[in-house]
């Protein structure tokens, strides 16, 4: 997300690919997306580029682990079911 309103209001006008209505319509849109924020597992606020593309990086590296070893300890827990089912069916 833009550091402030102000800030997503002179990044959209600095491009100046779109015109004023645009911009609008855009600024409108962006003030319903912030009724959703509280049910986004992660905000980022996007203050320096750089620092902010390095931050997403290692989120999504932390996010993949944690995953990967959800997935190891449901995969360890099915096979062991799976052997006590068959060795007392």
């Amino acid at each position: 997300v833009p550091p402030s309103a102000k800030e997503l209001y002179n990044r959209l006008v600095k491009r100046g690919t779109e015109t004023r209505d645009e911009v609008l319509r855009r600024m409108k849109r962006s003030l319903e997306e912030t009724e959703y924020m509280v049910r986004y597992d992660f905000v980022k606020e996007n203050d320096d580029l750089d620092r902010c593309v390095n931050e997403i990086h290692v989120l999504f590296d932390r996010e993949k682990k944690i995953m990967n070893a959800r997935a190891n300890t449901a995969a360890r827990l099915k096979n062991e079911l799976e052997t006590i089912i068959r060795e007392e069916g």
